[in-house]
């Protein structure tokens, strides 16, 4: 949430252009098209202080996507406030040309806002799987060092230390050919750390488990370099 002091400081615009308007201007006796030019300034600078909620939130792409946006509405804006000033001094009777060509500017301009919104979107969405392709492994990497944080047995923990690294050092992105594969280990990781936290991490159960979590993760390597491969 902003504070008052970065409120203020948004306001102070229209603050200035609304003291200086009603000052300058005699609008008991303006025309129409000064009206429009008033009313289509404002909108303009409106559209600056919406665009943090309008934009992407967060992410390490989300400051460069927002300022793909600034880059069309700063411009825009410093033209309406051009264009207006001079429809505002002119006074024109008629409110024709600066109802046209304002309106005109606002429809050019939000086409390419929208255009440039929905390609920013693609590419949030894109890196928002990107990074959810990626997480996998990095969730069973974590599950792996608790896992071995907890283990007594020297033999078991050594094991385990060589199926982490692997599966540490493979494709961190998940893929079709990887999802049940991963599935399948973190199943079995939770399992083996259920058993050691009950004190079994000696019994069959517990090797057979730590057998089958060396083999997936090992036939999860080998299934991420074939799609790799494939590409």
């Amino acid at each position: 949430m902003k504070n008052p002091f970065s409120i203020a400081l948004s306001l102070l615009f229209l603050v200035v252009f609304n003291a200086l308007f009603f000052w300058l201007v005699d609008t008991s006796n303006a025309p129409t098209s000064v009206w429009i030019s008033y009313g289509f300034i404002t909108l303009a600078y409106l559209t600056i202080l919406a665009l943090p909620y309008l934009g992407p939130k967060g992410g390490p792409d989300g400051w460069f996507l927002n300022a793909t946006m600034y880059s069309i509405v700063v411009p825009y804006f410093l033209l309406e406030l051009v264009i207006g000033i001079v429809f505002i001094v002119m006074r024109p009777e008629s409110y024709t040309a600066a109802l046209l060509v304002q309106a005109l500017m606002w429809v050019l301009f939000l086409v390419w806002f929208l255009a440039q919104a929905a390609s920013n979107k693609v590419i949030a969405d894109n890196h928002k799987e990107r990074m959810a392709a990626n997480q996998a492994q990095r969730d069973m990497v974590g599950q792996m060092k608790m896992l071995m944080s907890i283990v007594k047995d020297p033999t078991l923990k050594a094991t385990l230390l060589r199926h982490h690294d692997v599966l540490r050092y493979s494709a961190t992105r998940q893929t079709p050919a990887t999802e049940p594969i991963d599935i399948e280990l973190e199943a079995a990781i939770s399992s083996l750390r259920g058993l050691v936290r009950s004190g079994e991490e000696s019994t069959e159960e517990a090797k057979r488990l730590t057998t089958l979590i060396g083999n997936l993760v090992l036939e999860r390597k080998e299934a991420a370099k074939t799609n790799q491969n494939n590409m």
